[in-house]
């Protein structure tokens, strides 16, 4: 019995008492004075040991940090399950032992900050300045040295110049257009069915999102008057979609393209003008 149960620990190196029991049909502290001697017999080193279970959480630790060094001490007690600060003095002991150099927390969030908005820019490519402040509750001009432009460059896209004609503060008269025309569509909208107005989701903020007849259509409204719509606001259109689950979007112009039906995977988008609305509802 002895042998039997040095070999089951061998071929099962973080079994407990209880599952020796169950498997082989006896008590092993019959023939054992306590797990730790089975395990000792076997030559196969105790799971539940404290000091090599401490020392095997302070690597795992360890491990994290090198790879995420913006990691705070709450995430890593969520992913590992285990408390930190029990295991190291200090989190700048765990940052000299992962031999990184500690970030401050003023630091880590400025980072973070840093990255979310470069996630959003590479989502939606026709982001802006006050689109990024509000969907990720930051100043993008204190965080990045440069302003939005030097953002758009750490993203790797190209800064859409025209955006900044519709809503740079040098333009106001093309502003005030734009928001009447865009205040024009919610109140056909509103006809139609139930609103709700600047819909933030991970890909940016959507104009509308309305209901009818139990459907949720998202809406865009683009004011051009100088250039076509393009792929660019299509898919700008459809990430919105994805993000919210919804099946149906509308994007409201002034001109319509020759094209003005897309099917992309199982989502429809249709372009339209502010006269059609109240026809496809």
């Amino acid at each position: 019995m002895r042998e039997l149960i040095i070999k089951y620990i061998k071929n099962n190196s973080n079994a407990s008492l209880n599952e020796i029991r169950n498997n082989l049909k006896t008590n092993p502290l019959n023939y054992f004075r306590s797990i730790k001697e089975i395990y000792k017999e076997a030559g196969v080193d105790y799971p539940r040991d404290t000091k090599k279970l401490r020392e095997k959480k302070r690597h795992l630790i360890i491990n994290l940090i090198r790879k995420n060094p913006q990691i705070t001490g709450d995430e890593i007690m969520v992913e590992l399950k285990t408390k930190p600060y029990r295991l190291f003095k200090s989190i700048k002991e765990m940052y000299k032992l992962a031999g990184v150099d500690y970030i401050d927390p003023g630091r880590r969030i400025s980072l973070k900050k840093k990255e979310e908005v470069i996630e959003l820019i590479k989502k939606n490519p026709t982001i802006t300045q006050w689109e990024i402040n509000k969907l990720s509750k930051t100043h993008i001009q204190e965080i990045f040295k440069g302003g939005i432009r030097k953002a758009y460059e750490l993203a790797g896209i190209k800064y859409p110049k025209g955006r900044l004609l519709l809503y740079g503060a040098a333009n106001k008269k093309i502003r005030k257009r734009a928001k009447e025309f865009e205040d024009s569509i919610y109140a056909v909208l509103n006809k139609l069915g139930r609103v709700c107005r600047q819909v933030k989701s991970k890909s940016g903020i959507a104009d509308f999102i309305v209901e009818i007849k139990g459907s949720k259509i998202v809406v865009e409204v683009k004011n051009y008057t100088a250039k076509p719509i393009t792929k660019s606001e299509v898919k700008q259109l459809y990430n919105y979609m994805c993000d919210n689950k919804i099946k149906d979007g509308w994007l409201v112009c002034l001109i319509k393209p020759k094209k003005d039906k897309f099917y992309i995977n199982n989502k429809t988008i249709k372009i339209l003008t502010r006269d059609q609305l109240g026809d496809v509802s």
